[in-house]
């Protein structure tokens, strides 16, 4: 063993076990991870290598590369211009105004429980593997396997949504041209499908020329909030939602604005929104990768793939690209078709968010090991407002805006909206999430165990663990827990054994 001794990589010239470093960890904490590169590792790749993983991607990011992705995921411009449709129709000016500042509240502190979380296990795919290691013993991979695949559901429809809503406002735009002109479901779905096309070629370029184009797009997105002001003067409300135009937005901007500059504002509102999509597909691209690195999907040894060149996961951009084509082809179903499917995005990505969060609030104790962002003594209060806020919402969004026949916003002056059903976005989302658990109790629990390490890792006994920490160890291991116990955290492996094909290995 004395040549996989010398390629651990050291601290001070001695060995770092994954207790040393403030994670929460699927091995245990008197393993020591193995650096067969050759190379020192860095202080992100140490960490990363305490959570089983070996780095398979460029870390080229810098801080505000890594801000511009989250950023245009966020996407406030376009968020709002796409989704006016609905809140300005349901609950009108003081309903989005009120609205959003209680709704703050609890998606700040959905938010700040998720960035704990993340803190404790910054991975790809990181709510998946908090789900697997938090939860209480035997409950690890179902655990991960809910939170996996509604995590998936709401990213792989983030990139079509937005498209299909950037569409809109290209549309718009030539309609505005051309008031002769009306676009057809045919000409949407061509070009959302031309835009994801071109974000499945940008995403798969190498990391560093992805994080310029979302600094680009972020900058963009910046100076287009300008329109956001410029939204609110808008003078007839009613005629903006009925606009032949087809996009709110646009026939709010044509109410208050010359003809030039409404194309201006919609130009900047359309290039913030193409940086969104990209983001979008980014981040769905990237938990493609991790669930088909842990053998979720099927064919998961192509999906996982990183391309040698490019350094990304080229092969997971693609995928996620095909199946939101075609969930595209509902635009020929109509607006109700398409809207809902896209509404489920939003009730699996709450679904994603809070299991993790609500595992750690009820089931987890002291085997939480706090990164170093935490949220202190206010994490149990904060989870709780999150969790809370979440129960709240997913009953909500599946509720129709009215009851009758002819469900609508306003009628009074023969004006509507149509909304789509709740039995219909009830059905959208619980027919995936039911064929999942099928297929789970059927098949997958048989060979699905959690997140798969892939790095070789040695462990330490005893005696050799209070030497590494600098002190004796007295009834505790270097996680804290006692003699007592069997030390396994739920979903990890027995100390010395590898996950999926790797070998045992000790010393």
């Amino acid at each position: 063993m004395a040549d996989r001794n010398a390629s651990v990589y050291s601290t001070g010239g001695r060995k770092k076990s994954v207790a040393e470093e403030p994670v929460t960890s699927v091995l245990k904490g008197g393993d020591i991870p193995v650096n067969d590169s050759g190379r020192e590792w860095t202080a992100d790749e140490e960490v990363l290598a305490a959570l089983g993983y070996k780095p398979e991607f460029k870390r080229e990011f810098t801080l505000w590369t890594t801000f511009s992705v989250s950023f245009a995921v966020l996407g406030l411009l376009p968020s709002f211009a796409t989704t006016l449709y609905y809140g300005m129709g349901y609950a009108g000016t003081a309903g989005m105004t009120w609205g959003w500042l209680v709704a703050m509240i609890g998606i700040q502190s959905v938010a700040a429980s998720m960035a704990e979380l993340c803190s404790s296990m910054p991975t790809s795919g990181g709510l998946y593997y908090a789900s697997a290691v938090l939860a209480p013993p035997g409950w690890g991979p179902f655990a991960a396997w809910i939170t996996g695949w509604s995590n998936w559901m709401g990213q792989v429809t983030g990139a079509p949504s937005v498209n299909y809503g950037t569409s809109a406002m290209i549309l718009a735009s030539a309609s505005i041209s051309n008031p002769n002109y009306t676009p057809t479901n045919y000409q949407t779905f061509l070009l959302t499908v031309l835009l994801q096309l071109i974000h499945g070629c940008m995403a798969s370029l190498p990391t560093r020329w992805i994080g310029r184009v979302n600094s680009a797009g972020t900058t963009f997105n910046i100076l287009a909030l300008i329109a956001l002001v410029v939204a609110y003067t808008v003078v007839d409300i009613p005629g903006a939602l009925t606009s032949s135009l087809g996009q709110p937005f646009a026939a709010y901007l044509v109410q208050v604005l010359p003809q030039r500059l409404v194309l201006l504002v919609l130009s900047i509102t359309i290039i913030a929104g193409f940086a969104m999509g990209q983001g979008c597909m980014i981040a769905a691209s990237r938990v493609t990768f991790a669930y088909a690195r842990d053998g979720c999907f099927p064919f998961s040894r192509y999906w996982k793939h990183v391309n040698t060149v490019t350094h990304t996961p080229v092969n997971a951009v693609w995928f996620n690209n095909a199946v939101g084509c075609c969930l595209l082809l509902l635009i020929f179903g109509g607006n109700l078709a398409i809207g809902a499917i896209f509404s489920i995005g939003a009730l699996a990505a709450f679904v994603a968010f809070t299991t993790p969060i609500f595992i750690r609030l009820f089931f987890v104790g002291n085997r939480f090991r706090p990164g170093p962002w935490n949220l202190g003594k206010l994490s149990i209060p904060i989870g709780c407002i999150a969790s809370a806020f979440v129960a709240l919402m997913v009953p909500i969004l599946c509720l129709p805006a009215s009851t009758g026949d002819r469900l609508a916003w306003y009628t009074e002056d023969q004006w509507y909206v149509p909304r789509p059903p709740s039995h219909t976005i009830q059905r959208h989302l619980t027919t995936p999430q039911t064929l999942i658990l099928i297929w789970w109790f059927v098949d997958a629990r048989k060979w699905f165990k959690g997140p798969k390490i892939n790095l070789d890792h040695l462990m330490l006994d005893r005696e050799d663990q209070a030497a590494q920490l600098g002190g004796t160890i007295e009834g505790k291991d270097a996680l804290g827990r006692s003699d007592s116990s069997d030390g396994d955290v739920p979903g990890e492996m027995p100390a010395g054994k590898q996950v999926g094909d790797m070998k045992p290995e000790g010393i």
